[in-house]
Order: structure tokens, then sequence, then C-alpha cells
């Protein structure tokens, strides 16, 4: 998920007067109330002239930042909040969001973490208005790299993201017990891996989009096991079951039932 932040220039364009429209000059210093001319009010610590140390920000558009600045620009800790009502409470570089903070959208969706020159980059938790939950890195925007991603319906994904989708080794765990550990390619199940199901029963074979694809063993819980090529999470073709003690025969799926 690719998430742009106002990123917010504070670089005064405007002849700066105080609250008597009266001109400042170059060494003007200590606690003051500034009035740009496209509206914009600054209620803070000048030195010589310019925003340093404490200070609110009043921006035409109604955003309001307050927390430090250096030189002019909004430097460490501060809070802003924008005209859409999100809001954001951390640090800030050079007039921009970087640094550790916290992001509150505006659809209930929050992140705490890592920013770089406005965008989620490092490691941070990201909790979505939906129930879901990610711990782990973000690369530009995206989820990259090492992640555990809980959603709200009890599933739980530990292993890789590159670009927002899981790909390479990882385990996902289900809401009923089950967990598949094993391959990942394009967000799905894919390429080799085992599930093990809660009644005691696994599957070792290959994957394609979430479904048991190819050939594979599925162990049964009495011990037995059945071997063969699977499509769309069945048995594909002629299959072969041993049992416990060795015998082999070959394996004839239940018929299903039709519902009208």
């Amino acid at each position: 998920m690719l998430i742009t932040f106002f990123v917010i220039s504070v670089g005064a364009k405007s002849q700066m007067a105080d609250s008597n429209a009266i001109a400042l000059p170059d060494t003007a210093s200590g606690f003051k109330t500034i009035r740009y001319e496209d509206g914009a009010v600054y209620e803070g610590n000048l030195t010589k002239g310019k925003r340093n140390g404490q200070g609110k920000m009043t921006y035409k558009d109604s955003t309001v930042y307050s927390g430090n600045w250096q030189e002019d620009k909004q430097n460490g800790e501060g809070k802003i909040k924008l005209l859409n009502g999100e809001r954001y409470e951390g640090e800030f570089k050079n007039g921009v969001i970087d640094g550790k903070g916290a992001y509150f959208f505006k659809n209930g969706s929050k992140y705490y973490g890592d920013f770089v020159n406005g965008v989620l980059d490092g490691n941070g938790i990201y909790y979505f208005k939906n129930g879901d939950r990610y711990e782990g890195h973000y690369v530009k925007g995206k989820r990259q790299g090492r992640g555990k991603y809980y959603y709200a319906d009890g599933r739980m994904f530990d292993g890789y993201f590159e670009n927002d989708k899981k790909v390479g080794k990882g385990t996902m765990v289900f809401s009923g017990g089950d967990k598949y550990v094993g391959n990942f390619a394009n967000n799905s199940r894919n390429g080799k891996g085992i599930v093990y199901f809660a009644n005691g029963e696994r599957f070792e074979g290959s994957f394609a989009n979430n479904k048991m694809e190819g050939d594979g063993t599925f162990y049964l819980a009495d011990g037995s096991k059945i071997i063969g090529v699977w499509k769309n999470d069945e048995i594909s073709g002629e299959a072969t079951i041993i049992d416990v003690k060795g015998n082999k025969r070959p394996y004839v799926p239940p018929v299903k039932e039709i519902k009208e």
C-alpha cells in the first residue's frame, strides 16, 4: 500500500508582519505573532527574524502545525493536523515528516513507526480500519521484507513481502487451527509447501493459487497416505493409497453428492 502524506513546506514566500502589520526586521527575536499575506499565522519564538524553537503555524487552509522549528523549517518533535482531519505526531526534518512518529488517517487506520521524506519507510505497525494489523518493514510506502500480518478473522501470516505482496518462504496460520508452511508468490500459496490440518492430517506437495495443485502426498490421521496428482484441491487421475503396514492399492476417491 503506497501512502502519500502531505509534505508541508514552511518556507515563507510572503513578507512577514506582526499582528499590527508592522514589518519585522531581520533581527527580530523572542515570542511573536506573525501574519502572512496569504492569511497564515505564526505564533511562537523567533531568532533573528526566523522561526526557531517552539511555535504554532496555522496555514491558510486551516492546517495547523505546532512544535519545534529550526531556521524557518519544521525540525524535531511536532504535531500537524490537516484540513481533511488526518493528523501526525512525531519527528520532522527540514519541513517534512521524517523519523519516528504516528499517523492517524481519516478512515480510522493508523500507523506507528518510521518515516522517510513523508512516506512509510523502515519498521512500523499499521492498524487497518477493518481490524487487520501489520507489523514489519516498509520501503517507500509499501510492505517490503520480513513482517507479520494479523487478520481480523484470526489468520496470521509470518514471512516476507515484496511490493505489498507475500513472497518466498512463509507461514500462514488459519483461524481453525490449520497451518501452511511453504512458498508464496503473488500474495498466494504457490510452489512447494506443507499444510498441517487441525485434525492431525497433512498434505505435502505443490500449490497454485492457494490450491493443492500437482504432485503431492496426503497423510491421513490413521497413518495411511495417498500419493498422486492434485488439481484444484482434489485428486486428478490415478492415485495410490498406502496403509500403515505398507500395503498398496489404487485410491478411489468418494463420489461427491450432487445437490439440487
